[in-house]
């Protein structure tokens, strides 16, 4: 790792302070300037189109370049500080970048994606020339596009009335050009047919309630009505309603509802109260009112008895 071995040489000289002896110094010195001399020649060596290669060994030796900077052995590493300054290697590595990104050929959505990834990294390192406006101009690109395959497919859907997918395709192709503003009217589209979709949904609830309630008879088969009926208004519910679902769920909870009353001293009624806390069951204070009256009395010698 060549990298770890310029850390370790710049640490112990870093806290030595001082240079070892003559030929301690010239092997350490002789190693930093051999990796220097390796990452020169990936650089020579690779082809034209080798990005990659290029960008990594500037990239080190840019690492290499910021780890020795202003060290008081300088004059011993002329090789490198005085060949490379750091602007220069950054400038280096963002022409690669830049040269990579001019090398790809757009041809859909996709390569103007990795032509704006790669103006993107060269930016990071240095403003070469036009960089950033190229990289602004393709991520637009892709927006544009990204965002119309969205929206063709949003009118595909429609074409098939499968509202659901026509939505979701149209509230992204919104999304994936939110940062330049709105992409045609991919917005107002999105909610239309949102809310066509959460009416079909929300009729398809309220006529399951309805054939359900058609042979409900016992208190269980009111709640599930009733949760038919929730489901119903719920689907729709962003937007208001667009039946009286809210008020028949109301209507059939009310009658699955299961009315106690508990006789009982005080003490021993809220235990009771307590371990029958469901949402269809409510205390009454009538028994005539209620659906199910529990009698409770406890036996005070029952203790004393078994003892």
């Amino acid at each position: 790792n060549y990298q770890e071995t310029v850390s370790i040489i710049a640490d112990y000289l870093d806290k030595k302070g001082t240079l070892p002896n003559e030929s301690d110094s010239e092997s350490m010195f002789s190693m930093v300037n051999n990796i220097v001399i390796r990452y020169e020649n990936k650089i020579a060596t690779a082809s034209d189109g080798d990005y990659g290669t290029k960008i990594s060994a500037y990239d080190n030796l840019l690492s290499m370049r910021k780890r020795l900077n202003n060290r008081f052995y300088d004059n011993h590493i002329r090789f490198l500080t005085g060949k490379y300054s750091i602007e220069q290697l950054n400038k280096n590595i963002a022409e690669q970048y830049y040269l990579k990104g001019k090398s790809i050929k757009p041809s859909g959505k996709d390569s103007h994606l990795a032509i704006a990834k790669a103006f993107s990294s060269g930016a990071e390192y240095y403003d070469y020339q036009d960089i950033k406006q190229l990289r602004d101009s393709h991520y637009k690109k892709y927006a544009t596009l990204n965002a119309d395959d969205f929206y063709q497919r949003g009118l595909a859907a429609v074409k098939t009335q499968d509202y659901a997918s026509a939505a979701t395709a149209f509230f992204s192709a919104e999304e994936a050009y939110r940062q330049y503003g709105s992409y045609k009217n991919s917005s107002s589209l999105a909610v239309k047919y949102d809310k066509q979709d959460k009416k079909q949904v929300s009729d398809q609830h309220y006529k399951d309630a309805v054939a359900l309630s058609r042979t409900a008879t016992s208190k269980y088969d009111y709640r599930r009505v009733a949760d038919k009926y929730a489901d119903a208004y719920k689907a729709y519910a962003k937007y208001g309603q667009v039946n009286d679902a809210q008020l028949q769920m109301n209507n059939y909870k009310n009658k699955g509802q299961i009315r106690v009353y508990i006789a009982a001293d005080s003490g021993l009624q809220s235990k009771v109260e307590k371990e029958l806390r469901y949402t269809f069951i409510d205390f009454t204070s009538s028994a005539a009112s209620a659906d199910v009256v529990i009698n409770l009395s406890i036996d005070s010698d029952y203790k004393k008895e078994h003892e």
